[in-house]
């Protein structure tokens, strides 16, 4: 099994528009810049698996780079684009799975991804629902899964992973369901580690 990992990171200049309530433009740009940085030091840190960024702008694809990893000019409109954007580009790299990261996981963590690709295998879809259980945060499958991010995207993802002939398995660990969305979420700030921990 030959893995990549696949980031959809959007540009900080336009990320996190749901918590324009409680932030303004400046302090949403500045979080998105840290997540991206915090999500592609923890995948730095995890040996020997290759990394493809999908974004717009100039900030994420230096970060990228800085870390090693490929960066792609984003040529869709959604996270779900990005995503299958990314995994042909992986494939035709020699990736026989691909898995399909978001990049706002305040808690996430080296044992997490490990934890997450762990759990692959031939004929296998790998879910990692959000803390909600409707959204999906991580899908690991093969690159020409039809990945379909965004609520209820976790029932989506049994539906399609079904309908290709994969088996599902859910993965969860709280660094891969903790997201950053809305204004709710904001307390996920306070656990927020300047360096990635490998718990």
């Amino acid at each position: 099994m030959t893995p990549w990992i696949v980031v959809p990171i959007k540009d900080p200049l336009g990320a996190k528009a749901r918590l324009a309530p409680a932030l303004d433009p400046e302090a949403r740009r500045q979080l998105a810049t840290r997540l991206a940085e915090r999500t592609l030091a923890v995948l730095a840190a995890v040996a020997a698996v290759p990394v493809v960024v999908v974004t717009r702008g100039l900030v994420v694809p230096a970060m990228a780079r800085a870390h090693g990893f490929a960066a792609l000019e984003e040529t869709g409109d959604s996270h779900s684009a990005a995503a299958r954007q990314g995994a042909r580009w992986a494939a035709d790299h020699g990736a026989d799975v691909v898995a399909a990261l978001s990049a706002d996981l305040p808690l996430l963590a080296v044992a997490d991804v490990q934890a997450l690709l762990a759990a692959a295998g031939p004929g296998t879809a790998v879910l990692a629902p959000d803390r909600r259980g409707s959204g999906t945060n991580a899908v690991v499958a093969p690159p020409g899964f039809p990945f379909a991010f965004g609520a209820p995207s976790l029932a989506r993802h049994m539906a399609l992973a079904r309908a290709a002939g994969l088996a599902v398995v859910i993965v969860h660990r709280p660094g891969l369901a903790s997201d950053l969305d809305t204004p709710a979420d904001l307390d996920l700030l306070e656990t927020l580690a300047p360096t990635p921990g490998h718990g």
